[in-house]
This record gives C-alpha cells, sequence and structure tokens, in this order.
C-alpha cells in the first residue's frame, strides 16, 4: 500500500494538515514538554477550526516535576476530503510560557505529527 500520497502541511497555513485525497487519514501527534511542578497539559485534534469537532486525545491533570520531560500522545482515524484541515492544539495552563522539546531525550522524543492515509474510501461497515 502507498501511504505516502502527497505533502500535507498547507502551503498558506502552516498549522494546518490538509489531506492529498479523500479518505480515512490517521493523525499521530506528540508533544513533549520540560518538567514542569504546575499545571496541566492537553493535546488536541481540531476540524476545519471548530471547537465543535475537537477531538481530544490526551490529559495530563497532574504536572510531572524534577529533570526529565513529560509527553502527550494520540492517534484518532478521520474520514476527510481535500476540503478538510486537521489542527493539533497543544494546552498547557502553568501561568508561564512552557517549551515544547524537539529532541528531548538520546531517544528522541520529540514533538512531531504524522498524518497517514489509510484507506480510500470514507464508507463504514454495519
Amino acid at each position: 500500500t502507498d501511504w505516502n500520497v502527497g505533502p500535507v502541511f498547507s502551503s498558506s497555513s502552516a498549522t494546518r494538515l490538509v489531506p492529498s485525497q479523500a479518505g480515512v487519514w490517521r493523525i499521530q501527534p506528540t508533544a513533549i514538554f520540560a518538567n514542569n511542578s504546575s499545571g496541566g497539559r492537553g493535546l488536541y485534534l481540531r476540524l476545519n477550526g471548530s471547537t465543535a469537532t475537537q477531538h481530544t486525545l490526551q490529559q495530563m491533570a497532574q504536572a510531572t516535576t524534577g529533570a526529565g520531560f513529560a509527553g502527550l500522545s494520540g492517534s484518532e482515524e478521520l474520514a476527510l476530503t481535500t476540503l478538510d484541515y486537521v489542527e493539533v492544539i497543544v494546552f498547557q495552563n502553568t501561568g508561564a510560557a512552557l517549551d515544547l522539546l524537539g529532541n528531548a531525550t538520546a531517544l528522541a522524543a520529540n514533538t512531531a505529527v504524522s498524518m497517514r492515509l489509510v484507506a480510500t474510501s470514507t464508507a463504514t461497515s454495519t
């Protein structure tokens, strides 16, 4: 199966993932934060800019302490057309800026997102 079906990042809006063809797409974001002793974190997918179609992937209600990092990740399969777009929303409420990390450890725990075509038909079976 050829799952690499073209670029998915919007050239007009860098925050948007746009399917290159209609089908079912698996979106898999990961957000890595430096440890912080307060607040919570959240990771969401938003379809076409609407909070009504927001998919909660993972939340951490309790902050982590000490050296190192804390990560959120998830996966969602969505039936999309070429007119749709998906945004990854990362939330934190420590009360201060908290950076996302690019290469958190030697294990390469990176903040990243992938979007992969898993089916060319959006029909569901009953």
